[in-house]
């Protein structure tokens, strides 16, 4: 996109942005099928007090 932006080329600018819409995609599906699962059976019932403790960290 970089290259596409530098040489003034929506048309390729576009496409790669419909490409990187399309990964994007395909990663969050794949999280929310899977990860997202395993990590709720992992934490469970920790899970309020785990994002309270992330909640409280102070940005780097």
């Amino acid at each position: 996109m970089k290259g596409a932006v530098a040489g003034r080329d929506a048309q390729r600018y576009l496409a790669r942005g419909e490409t990187l819409h399309a990964l994007v995609q395909q990663h969050s599906l794949k999280e929310e099928g899977m990860l997202y699962p395993m990590m709720y059976q992992v934490i469970g019932a920790q899970a309020g007090e785990l994002i309270g403790r992330c909640n409280a960290l102070e940005p780097a």
